[in-house]
């Protein structure tokens, strides 16, 4: 059972005397910590190097926050953060480890139910611009962010729905400030430029106190429930007017504001954040639940996927000459968790065969042919997905080149989606190890595994492929002469 999907301990080398529930001295220093969770993606500037720590914050029956890093890699972090956002979390804290460190252990209590994350309709986000009370710089006019959500290319409204062919869009989006903070930069972020990667909780920007101080002096100002609305705004952009820890934050913040009690989805934005759309829209992936996706060389730093906008934003991007880097195109299998994509645009194998289907790039605002292939590996829950990409629409423009590019998904690490790629491997999964051209044939690299996939041709808008599931290549034909149903008699070249 996937752990990420339902209740699930996940205990971190303690005492015997703790795990076995003694009232022993060994179990004093612990104590356990109920509430509502919420956690945030830090994403390090370029420059800085280094992977993704998870803040996980915890509000209690008292109304008091708890917040833990969890630093990359962290045994804790076995739950998917975006299926955690506004459900009951348990926390077992040693104190000995210091305040905000990481947890002893963390039980998820709320199952996220099927399809948590599907998104449709408008989704408009609120900007607030908030000046820390000693530092009077004001990178962007407040134009530059109003104008940054609007239907025009590269910009977010646009963005968003070539993203999800029009089923989502940020319309009433809005932007205020600058607002001055009630405290200086050093109250928020003890060492502005650095902090989030050393891996100690005091020196990481206080996101908590951030939120509640920008959303607090702006609220006489901004109705965050947008008239009365259910729901109110979707997310919470706050951009400062100085560095936070060496990273931007994206993910939500359970608050009640205007009479709303939910997981806001949330970003916090140093000026580098923003002066680029593309971080920008990398962070609001994480506020929409998206993870962070890999590449093969499993050294631990999440931004080598060229392919991707919830990895490596800054490469390979389209530019604007006021927006600067803008977002690329997620990978499938984000679209697909957000329910972009149709049950019948994925494709299946239905039974083992041989199988020609085409697979489109699904930059394209219509497909031909299918937008995802996934190959489930048997007896794991692990699977692969084949997806097409071009050098084509606003954003895709600068991708490595026209391809079919391979991710294995497994849900049970950090990043479900790694980009498959031979050795020598690439920078970003951007070389030809891994893109799959016309000729060319992907093999399920364990031995055993009858899982293949050969690029057969160009079509007018992706590939045509030949897949081999659970049979060798050197199978001829579909599944048909078998059972007599001759429908699906189909020859294929080895």
């Amino acid at each position: 059972m996937n752990p990420r999907f339902a209740v699930v301990l996940i205990p971190l080398l303690l005492p015997p005397a703790v795990a076995a529930g003694s009232s022993s001295s060994a179990v004093e220093p612990y104590r356990v910590i109920e509430g509502i969770a919420s956690a945030a993606w830090g994403d390090p500037h370029p420059a800085l190097g280094g992977g993704s720590p998870i803040r996980l914050t915890v509000l209690d029956a008292q109304g008091v926050r708890h917040a833990f890093v969890l630093p990359p890699g962290s045994p804790a972090l076995d739950f998917e953060p975006g299926l955690i956002q506004g459900r009951r979390m348990r926390v077992l804290v040693d104190p000995r480890r210091g305040a905000g460190a990481e947890p002893a252990g963390v039980l998820v209590l709320e199952k996220a139910p099927p399809g948590a994350l599907e998104l449709d309709g408008s989704q408009p986000w609120i900007s607030l611009l908030c000046k820390f009370a000693n530092v009077a710089a004001e990178p962007k006019p407040l134009s530059y962010f109003t104008q940054m959500f609007a239907n025009s290319p590269g910009r977010l409204d646009h963005y968003w729905r070539e993203l999800s062919y029009n089923i989502i869009d940020v319309v009433g989006s809005g932007a205020y400030g600058w607002v001055v903070l009630p405290s200086d930069h050093t109250v928020y972020v003890p060492t502005p430029g650095s902090g989030c990667l050393d891996g100690d909780p005091n020196n990481d920007a206080d996101l908590d106190l951030l939120f509640t101080d920008c959303t607090g002096v702006a609220d006489p100002f901004i109705d965050f429930s947008m008239g009365g609305t259910a729901t109110g705004y979707a997310g919470i952009n706050l951009m400062f007017n100085g560095d936070l820890d060496g990273c931007a934050w994206g993910g939500s913040k359970w608050a009640t504001l205007d009479g709303i009690s939910k997981a806001w989805r949330s970003t916090w934005e140093p000026p580098w954040g923003y002066e680029d759309v593309a971080p920008l829209a990398h962070e609001m992936g994480h506020g929409f639940g998206l993870p962070h996706s890999n590449n093969w060389d499993n050294d631990g730093w999440p931004y080598d996927n060229a392919w991707d906008v919830m990895s490596d934003a800054w490469s390979n991007t389209m530019s604007d000459p006021t927006y600067g880097l803008l977002g690329k195109h997620t990978i499938a299998y984000h679209k697909n968790l957000l329910a972009w994509f149709t049950a019948g645009e994925v494709w299946t194998p239905p039974f083992n065969g041989v199988f020609s289907i085409v697979v489109s790039d699904h930059a394209l605002p219509t497909a031909l042919g299918y937008r995802m292939a996934k190959l489930p590996i048997p007896t794991t829950t692990r699977y692969w997905t084949l997806e097409t990409r071009d050098r084509t629409g606003t954003y895709d423009g600068n991708l490595p080149g026209h391809a079919v590019v391979v991710h294995e998904i497994y849900t049970s690490r950090p990043e479900d989606a790694w980009c498959y790629e031979t050795t020598p491997f690439s920078a970003s999964c951007n070389g030809p190890n891994a893109m799959w051209t016309a000729g060319e044939t992907f093999q399920d690299p364990t031995a055993g595994r009858l899982i293949a996939a050969r690029v057969d041709a160009p079509t007018a808008d992706g590939f045509a492929l030949t897949i081999w599931y659970g049979v060798p290549t050197t199978a001829l034909f579909l599944d048909g002469f078998e059972t007599g149903d001759t429908t699906r008699w189909s020859a294929a070249q080895p």
